[in-house]
C-alpha cells in the first residue's frame, strides 16, 4: 500500500516537474521503494500526458499541412586593408626637391570590425499546393545581413528579408510572387546569392513537361479491333535537366505625381515606376 502511494505521489509531483521525472523516478528505484519495471511504466504514463496534452505542442492552424522553423546566428572579426596600386600626388613635404620627395608610399584604408548575423526564417506548406514563408535578418542591406557591432550598446534592428506566397501549378509549373530567395543560377559576373528580388517569378521544369510524354507521341491506353487492351509507350526518361525561370521585379516604387526634379507633372519618366524583367533557361 505505501508503494502504491509512493507512485500515485510520484505521478503528481513529476507532472508538475518534468525536467525531474528522471531523477526522482531512479531515486525511489536506487531506495528499492519502487522496481525498475514499475518505473518504466510512470515514465510511458507521463510520456502520454505530455503528447496528449497542449503544453507539449505547437498550435497551428489546420490548413497548414507542413511548417519549417529555423535560422541561424554567426559572430566574425573583419579585417580590411586597402592600398592604392599608384603612389599619391606630390603635395607638401612630398614635392620633389624636398627631403621626403622619395617618401611617397602608397597610403590606404584600414578597417576593423567585430560583425554579426542573425537570420530567422518560416517556410510552409498549404492546402492545394499552396506555400509560402517569412523571413528575418538583421540590416536592411540587398546582399547581406551582417551587422557591426559598435553603437553605444544601444540595440540593433531586425528586417523584413522574404515575404512571399507561391503555388505549385502543376509538376512543371510554380508561381511565387513577393519578397522571395533568389530564382536564379548565380555567378560571380551577375545576381548575388544573397539578393532577395521583389516581384513575381514563374518557373516551368520543361525536362518534367516532356517527361510524361510517352515514346512516339501523346497515344494513351486503348483497345484494338479485336478488344486486346493496347498499352501506351512506356515515358521517355530525359538524360537532361532543363529549366526556364521568369521574373517581374519592382525596382522602385516612384510617386505618381512626378518625381522631385519635375513636381507636379503627371505621366511622365519619372513617375512611372520601375521594373526588372528577368529571364533564364537553366540546363
Amino acid at each position: 500500500m505505501f508503494k502504491q502511494l509512493m507512485v500515485a505521489a510520484l505521478c503528481v509531483a513529476v507532472g508538475e516537474v518534468h525536467a525531474q521525472d528522471g531523477a526522482l523516478l531512479d531515486l525511489l528505484v536506487k531506495k528499492k521503494i519502487v522496481t525498475a519495471q514499475e518505473a518504466e511504466d510512470v515514465r510511458a504514463d507521463l510520456v502520454k500526458e505530455q503528447v496528449s496534452t497542449s503544453s507539449g505542442k505547437i498550435a497551428v492552424g489546420s490548413w497548414v499541412k507542413e511548417m519549417k522553423i529555423g535560422g541561424d546566428l554567426r559572430m566574425r572579426y573583419q579585417y580590411d586593408s586597402r592600398d592604392f596600386q599608384v603612389d599619391p600626388p606630390e603635395v607638401g613635404s612630398h614635392s620633389v626637391g624636398t627631403p621626403h620627395d622619395k617618401d611617397r608610399s602608397p597610403n590606404g584604408a584600414q578597417r576593423s570590425m567585430w560583425r554579426f548575423r542573425l537570420r530567422l526564417y518560416d517556410e510552409f506548406k498549404l492546402a492545394d499546393n499552396w506555400f509560402g514563408g517569412v523571413g528575418l535578418a538583421t540590416t536592411p542591406l540587398a546582399d547581406g545581413a551582417n551587422q557591426t557591432l559598435g553603437s553605444g550598446f544601444g540595440k540593433y534592428g531586425i528586417f523584413i528579408s522574404k515575404a512571399y506566397l507561391g503555388w505549385k501549378a502543376t509538376d512543371w509549373a510554380t508561381i511565387i510572387v513577393g519578397k522571395q530567395a533568389n530564382p536564379f543560377y548565380t555567378t560571380d559576373l551577375v545576381w548575388d546569392p544573397d539578393i532577395n528580388p521583389d516581384g513575381l517569378v514563374t518557373t516551368f521544369s520543361i525536362s518534367k513537361l516532356f517527361a510524361g510524354l510517352p515514346q512516339g507521341g501523346f497515344s494513351k491506353d486503348g483497345f484494338s479491333k479485336d478488344g486486346k487492351a493496347v498499352v501506351a509507350a512506356k515515358p521517355a526518361e530525359l538524360p537532361w535537366d532543363l529549366s526556364l525561370n521568369l521574373g517581374a521585379f519592382i525596382f522602385a516604387d516612384n510617386s505618381e505625381n512626378g518625381g522631385a526634379t519635375e513636381p507636379g507633372l503627371r505621366d511622365n519618366d519619372f513617375s512611372t515606376d520601375s521594373y526588372l524583367f528577368q529571364g533564364q533557361l537553366v540546363g
